[in-house]
């Protein structure tokens, strides 16, 4: 019999299974972003498979000799996810170079090299200090290949300075940053593990609360840099009989991905001069664009944006109407009322309400 009490490792890794399945759920359902989803939605995975097997080890870890070295590779497997992840969230618009997809079977390359440094042999049936002796051959490998992958971050020349320094930027900056320190700190202590006292339990203790802070602190921020989706008007959807170049519809597309994913309308102030500027375009032809692309004028297009965030936050939070329009992008608080019931037909304070 089983005692059916939950140890505090066990509940906060229950905790971190929900937590990873609520955002696998958000990634697989509301974002149309294939290409770019597809490295958070798997770094979460393998997340959530190690929070999965370390809750599930009491009652699992008699079926075989070899679910130690499983537990290992499933979180070892989380390092890489978490660099391809670092590079995809800089690079917003690009995928990782294909040559860092290379790190990404780290543990498979370990298990191999600890089958050869452990004599070939898998040593996990009778032989008891084979098996212990082929474990710690898999992580001290692991540990010297996750380093070296995180480590090739710095070869990535200008990946922070690629950064863009405006408000949403400063949040990609700090997301990027979160993700390092954590997988650092994961890394020396697994490291500590070997080199000091630290026991199994108090290991899985820190790894586990090491996940959960991530995904707290990464939360909301990748559901800003992952949003729904991004919506392009089909040209006949234009009022205007122009039809744009296919220089002016990248132009268009650009326009696009600094609204949706850069969100630089988030700066007060933000205008057609500051957006020529970033786009280094005439700000004529930025107006012809955007009229005939969008079917309307960049003030409505910016203040719909800012509205639309402002209702989620509205909605979601209990944070005041007044730093929510600043957060959004308006300079005062009575704009924001005024642009929000122009658009919306209600007030914040009536929206909340409702909602």
């Amino acid at each position: 019999m089983y005692d059916m009490k939950f140890t505090i490792v066990e509940m906060l890794s229950l905790l971190g299974v929900v937590q990873c399945l609520y955002l696998l759920v958000y990634f697989s359902l509301r974002i149309r972003y294939i290409t770019r989803v597809s490295i958070p939605f798997l770094y979460f995975f393998c997340l959530a498979m190690g929070f999965t097997v370390d809750l599930a080890e009491r009652f699992l870890i008699g079926i075989s000799p070899y679910y130690g070295i499983v537990q290992y590779m499933i979180w070892f497997l989380t390092v890489p996810f978490a660099v391809l992840l670092v590079i995809q969230i800089a690079k917003i618009t690009r995928p990782p170079s294909p040559k860092y997809f290379l790190w990404a079977p780290i543990p498979f390359y370990a298990l191999i090299a600890a089958f050869f440094l452990n004599g070939g042999q898998w040593g996990c049936g009778n032989d008891t200090d084979a098996c212990l002796s082929l474990t710690d051959f898999f992580v001290v490998v692991s540990l010297l290949l996750c380093g070296l992958c995180v480590l090739s971050l710095w070869l990535q020349r200008g990946l922070l300075a690629s950064i863009p320094m405006q408000k949403f930027g400063m949040e990609r900056y700090w997301l990027v940053l979160s993700v390092i320190i954590v997988n650092v700190i994961f890394l020396v202590t697994m490291s500590g593990y070997y080199l000091t006292d630290v026991t199994s339990e108090q290991l899985k203790m820190v790894r586990t609360l090491l996940g959960i802070s991530l995904i707290y602190l990464t939360t909301t921020s990748l559901f800003r840099i992952y949003p729904q989706s991004i919506r392009i008007l089909d040209k006949d959807q234009s009022s205007s009989d122009e039809v744009l170049s296919d220089k002016d519809l990248e132009i268009a597309m650009r326009v696009e991905r600094l609204l949706a994913l850069e969100k630089v309308y988030h700066e007060p102030g933000y205008g057609r001069s500051d957006l020529a500027r970033e786009l280094a375009v005439p700000e004529s032809l930025l107006s012809k664009i955007i009229n005939v692309h969008f079917n309307k004028a960049l003030p409505q297009l910016l203040n719909e944006r800012r509205v639309a965030d402002a209702k989620i936050l509205l909605r979601d939070t209990d944070v005041p109407a007044k730093v929510i329009a600043s957060e959004v992008g308006f300079n005062s608080l009575a704009t924001f009322n005024r642009v929000f019931k122009d658009i919306s037909g209600v007030s914040p304070s009536e929206y909340r309400a409702e909602h």
